[in-house]
């Protein structure tokens, strides 16, 4: 997050100065203070000429070492202004290469300077010489040879580097001291038990099991061993145990290196008798698996008997930044950073407890000075709603005063922007909702699909069924519109990834799309590593569809918007977001369900899709009575085992109802305490069931 430009400009300076290790926060080298050095005082200095020298990494470099080399050009660049060459030691005849070849070779080179400095090498170290005119930096591991690279650059480059040179005493000659590293496996055998999240959905558990798996492919048998959190903390949980702990599990030193991490942060902490890998998201969690797995790579030795040893060079956490988020925004100081979520699409959701409004009011205010513009406001019961753009950045500060709790959600501005203001338009018709028929069967007796015309005969549709069902959207569409004309689709609103609500989307734009004009496809799906359903659009479907519809936008939505469009508001209420932290306990994808409010024709209509009982008590806590609705789409189909709650019917207390299922289905469910309540509340007569022809309602309705 930037502070200031004034701040921002320092930090940019500083870089020039210190080598920041591949995001590591803390960039003091271990063992720099306990190494041994000749003597450097009053010793002639040699002249580095960065365009006559050449780092050389070997042909067959691991990920670490080339990330060693390249680092290592890119710090020689930025902080000489030159350009030195790189390059892999490959050559035809190695008698050929020049003796006075000048040269930084990084790593086990092919270099008679690399083998002999490597050879006098034991234990935990490296060590930078220079020998003639080859500057050779070498270390027991690859692990290790990143720190060298951080302590040559930092120690030697940094301090007379400029106008394409850099200096080195021409004695030269230093080994660091014992750094300390973490057994993971010695001489074939594992010392560290694996232990992952019990509540691990399909799609993050593969990353999990990856560990083990890269462990066993490096030792060369199955012996590491790997399971749950599930019985941690039910009486098996030993502190003394040796276990390193992947993502969110349960344990009490994961919540410690939680503490440690910025939002948009993940690094490897040595914890007690715990190394715990993780990240403040699971996105982020992921990375830092990759990391561990790159590092024990990196750290292979072999003893007489062939046998692999594996560790972890450690002096102090490892902490890198998830650059695929954007952060770029004004630090929030007040409060209590209580964990962030991965939303999905790249964008990033901070919370934050125990904040007041005049915290809130004071973040806001340092957001207008540091160059983010308000771009939009809304109120809602005791919900303060704020969008700010800087042209590169958005972000959301929605603020919930009486639970003082902050939600900072940040995006890329070049993702959709929300339609806030409507455009002039001429009535032509009087607005309707129209509540879909589907093609229900004995088996398929679920699915909602609503079309609603504005004033300006233009629509909004609502999900739309299964795949049999586009047909009739369609025809729908056409015949509400004057003939000859184009049916206009403002948005189509995917309230979330359900096949009774979103295959009649898919089927319509990939045989209809050229029948209709379509502004924006509107949805808000949860990252795949926390939605644990299938996710038709994390794997491609649903942008598919949408390369058939040309011209329309992919809209991303967040509570405490209003979208304007002619005479009709739609507010979003609720998504995915306003669940965390309690979304990390969702068993279904019910309750990622968008839920929203119409105004149109001066009636309201609430649409909660499918939510269930979590997401019900999060909307009735946020907004109490604010939800009071005209009608009301029972949610969920009136679904017996997983409902909305009474509570939220009670509150909005409407005076009709949608019922989006067959017939059979109203039937079966009526006795549930929530249906119950709604038939006798309204009157059978007052719930409009979704079987046997669309029926079409204009608003005001009943007046």
């Amino acid at each position: 997050m930037k502070k200031s430009v004034k701040l921002t400009a320092m930090l940019l300076s500083l870089l020039l100065v210190v080598f920041c290790l591949n995001g590591c926060q803390n960039t003091d080298t271990p063992g720099r203070d306990s190494g041994t050095v000749s003597d450097e005082n009053s010793v002639p200095s040699f002249t580095v000429d960065v365009s006559q020298y050449t780092i050389i990494r070997p042909e067959k470099a691991s990920a670490a070492c080339t990330q060693a080399a390249a680092e290592l050009k890119k710090q020689i660049d930025a902080l000489t202004g030159g350009n030195i060459a790189i390059r892999d030691d490959w050559v035809a005849d190695t008698s050929a290469i020049p003796e006075d070849a000048c040269e930084i070779l990084v790593g086990a080179t092919n270099r008679a300077e690399s083998n002999g400095l490597a050879a006098e090498l034991s234990g935990m170290k490296y060590a930078i010489r220079l020998s003639g005119s080859r500057i050779v930096i070498s270390a027991v591991n690859d692990q290790l040879l990143l720190y060298a690279v951080d302590y040559f650059v930092s120690e030697y480059v940094a301090p007379g580097a400029g106008e394409g040179t850099f200096s080195l005493p021409e004695n030269l000659s230093y080994t660091s001291g014992e750094h300390n590293s973490l057994p993971v496996v010695v001489s074939g055998t594992p010392q560290y038990h694996i232990v992952y999240p019990v509540g691990a959905n399909p799609a993050i558990k593969p990353e999990y099991l990856k560990l083990k798996d890269e462990i066993d492919k490096l030792v060369g048998n199955q012996s590491q061993t790997i399971g749950t959190d599930l019985l941690s903390k039910g009486g098996s949980y030993d502190s003394s145990k040796r276990e390193i702990l992947l993502g969110d599990t349960r344990h009490d030193e994961v919540a410690e290196a939680m503490e440690q991490l910025a939002a948009d942060e993940y690094g490897i902490f040595a914890i007690g008798n715990k190394i715990v890998v993780c990240g403040r998201t699971r996105s982020s969690g992921v990375l830092a698996i990759g990391k561990f797995i790159e590092l024990l790579k990196s750290s292979v030795t072999k003893d007489g008997e062939g046998k692999v040893s594996l560790s972890l060079v450690y002096e102090r956490p490892l902490i890198f930044k998830n650059t695929s988020y954007k952060t770029d925004i004004p630090e929030f100081t007040s409060g209590r950073l209580s964990g962030a979520y991965d939303c999905g699409d790249g964008v990033l959701e901070m919370y934050y407890t125990g904040v007041s409004p005049a915290d809130y009011d004071s973040y806001c205010e340092a957001a207008g000075k540091a160059g983010f513009s308000l771009t939009y406001s809304h109120t809602a019961a005791s919900n303060t709603f704020r969008t700010y753009s800087d042209g590169k950045t958005r972000f959301f500060a929605s603020y919930s005063a009486g639970k003082g709790v902050l939600r900072i959600i940040t995006e890329d501005a070049s993702m959709t922007p929300a339609p806030v203001e409507a455009a002039t338009y001429s009535e032509v018709c009087a607005p309707s909702v129209t509540q879909l028929a589907l093609s229900y069967t004995k088996d398929n007796t679920n699915g909602m699909g609503y079309v609603i015309q504005l004033s300006d005969g233009s629509f909004i549709i609502y999900d739309g069924g299964f795949t049999a069902d586009a047909e009739n959207i369609l025809n729908t569409l056409s015949g509400l519109t004057p003939p000859g004309t184009t049916p206009y689709v403002r948005a189509w609103i995917l309230t979330h990834m359900h096949g009774d609500h979103y295959q009649a989307f898919v089927e319509f734009a990939n045989i209809y799309a050229s029948q209709v004009k379509l502004d924006y496809v509107v949805l808000n799906v949860a990252d795949k590593y926390y939605d644990v359903g299938y996710n038709i659009y994390t794997n491609g479907k649903i942008s598919s569809a949408l390369v058939k519809l040309k011209a329309t936008r992919l809209l991303k939505v967040h509570a405490g918007t209003v979208l304007r469009f002619a005479d009709a508001e739609i507010e979003i209420l609720c998504t995915h977001e306003e669940l965390y932290p309690e979304v990390l306990n969702l068993e279904y994808t019910n309750d990622t369900s968008i839920v929203s409010h119409v105004s149109l024709g001066g009636q309201t209509i609430i649409f909660p899709g499918d939510m269930q009982t979590l997401e019900s008590n999060i909307l009735v806590s946020m907004y109490g009575t604010y939800l009071k609705s005209d009608f009301v789409q029972i949610s969920h189909h009136g679904s017996i085992k997983y409902p909305a709650t009474l509570e939220f019917y009670q509150t909005v207390d409407p005076t009709w109802a949608f019922f989006p299922g067959s017939k059979s289905r109203y039937a079966e469910n009526s006795g549930t305490p929530e249906n119950s309540y709604l038939i006798k509340r309204l009157g059978a007569g007052n719930i409009f069931v979704a079987d046997s022809g669309n029926k079409t309602i204009l608003l005001p309705f009943g007046k």
